[in-house]
């Protein structure tokens, strides 16, 4: 029986603020390459700076979640361990007791399953190891993402701009087609940066999601090393 859901209960609760964007279908195997939307709204307005663009606040984002919680699906340990730990904490924080008999009440269910501190802990980094992966990989991917939107359409740029100057050397009848370069070279630039902010965008983003289960296990990690001595 799938545990998914189970995961994605025992690290986070459901959040009205957390967003869907369609423009970034995250695949569902681990390692998960981002699809960006390859053809930004086309604008006659003059294209700003890549490097002069204000992104949006980073936000925790439900497709990037998942993609974690699927991974520690996938690469989940056999019997009792963090996992389940975590989830015996989770129900527990719905009763009133403090926070270290908390701890120290499932850790008592969790001896029974034969589980010890180290053995906790040691489960926390391996999962927290899974999340580490998952990151690396995102950011290979997202370098792939940035030499297909970026760097070909700055060499796209440049040849465009070689071709408005050689043609503003030519005759009269040549005036339409120096206008119609202009307006594609206006519009390869604004694309240029509405793919710059999308990946950045999608970078931030997946680094609040990553944080928000890692800053999880870690601040158990040390709880665990605070209590259950």
């Amino acid at each position: 029986m799938s545990i998914f859901k189970n995961i994605k209960a025992i690290f986070i609760e459901p959040d009205p603020e957390i967003t869907e964007d369609p423009s970034i279908q995250p695949s569902a195997k681990t390692g998960s390459e981002p699809t960006l939307n390859q053809t930004p709204e086309n604008s006659t307005q003059s294209s700003k700076n890549i490097t002069e663009t204000n992104y949006p606040q980073p936000h925790v984002e439900e497709k990037f979640l998942n993609i974690f919680y699927d991974a520690m699906e996938k690469q989940g340990k056999e019997g009792f361990d963090y996992l389940e730990f975590k989830q015996s904490l989770t129900s527990l924080a719905k009763l009133s007791m403090d926070e270290q008999t908390r701890y120290q009440s499932a850790f008592a269910v969790a001896q029974t399953m034969g589980a010890t501190t180290p053995s906790l802990i040691d489960a926390a980094n391996y999962y927290l190891n899974i999340l580490s992966n998952e990151e690396k990989s995102f950011e290979s991917t997202l370098k792939s993402q940035m030499q297909k939107q970026i760097g070909d359409k700055e060499k796209e740029t440049q040849t465009l701009k070689a071709g408005i100057a050689e043609k503003a050397t030519q005759i009269e009848k040549l005036k339409k087609e120096i206008e119609d370069h202009n307006k594609q070279l206006a519009s390869m630039q604004q694309q240029i940066t509405d793919a710059a902010n999308k990946i950045e965008t999608t970078k931030q983003n997946f680094q609040a999601s990553y944080n928000q289960i890692a800053n999880q296990i870690k601040e158990d990690i040390n709880k665990m090393q605070q209590y259950l001595k």
